[in-house]
Order: structure tokens, then sequence, then C-alpha cells
């Protein structure tokens, strides 16, 4: 969810317990003029903002996106852009028993992202729709 500037706080917060009593495991909930995100589960709320994953005030996860670890394995690994984006996408997704994932094959699932060659996203497709 997107917190727009007509939404109550209040609204959005029962919003968010009807969602996850029905089942939904985790719901975000956007406020761009903070640039803040809130993250809540049954459990509890982690908190994202500055580029933190927090819970209470303790780190409590990470934001890394796949771009970025891309972007790492490139510079700390001295890791050309294929190898990189093999590391990061195809490995993990076989190794996870997704291996319809990860790669471009018929049948597969055609979520894909154009790089350039530092590793930075140009563009996007889900679902075979180009974002």
């Amino acid at each position: 969810e997107i917190l727009s500037r007509k939404d109550r706080m209040q609204e959005m917060q029962e919003r968010i317990d009807d969602y996850l009593s029905f089942g939904v495991r985790c719901v975000w909930l956007i406020h761009p003029r903070t640039r803040r995100a809130f993250v809540y589960t049954s459990q509890r709320v982690v908190e994202v903002k500055d580029g933190k994953c927090t819970l209470d005030g303790r780190l409590a996860g990470s934001v890394l996106t796949m771009d970025r670890a891309v972007r790492n394995v490139m510079h700390f690994a001295n890791w050309g852009l294929r190898d990189a984006v093999r590391a990061v996408t195809l490995n993990p997704a076989r190794a996870t028993g997704l291996a319809h994932h990860g790669e471009i094959t018929p049948g597969a699932e055609a979520n894909l992202v154009l790089l350039n060659a530092d590793g930075q996203v140009l563009k996007t497709m889900f679902r075979g729709q180009g974002f």
C-alpha cells in the first residue's frame, strides 16, 4: 500500500490488520513524503528508512537490491557483468529449487532486467510486459 495525502493512518492500519487476518503474510506500507516504508507481519513491524531495515531500533534484514548485488560482485570480486548476473540470479534460483526462474528458455517466466555495462537498470519486464 502507498499512503496518499488523503489516507488516514488509522484507516490504513485497519486495512493492514484485515489483510493479515485473512492470511496475508507480509504487507508493505510506503510513506512517500517521509521516504519511509514499513513492513507489517502478523508478528511485528519492520521499518525501512535511509537504506536500513530495522526492528525496535536494531538491524532486522537487508534492503540490498539485485542490481546493487550485481554491481557489488562486479566491483569486489572483479567479475564481468555476465558472471555477476549469473551469480545473483541463475545460481540462487537453482539452489532454491526455482529452476524455471533465472534463465531465458521456452516456458520460463518472462521476468527480465536490461542492464548497461556497469550493471545499472535500463528497463524491466515482468511476465513479458515492459516497464
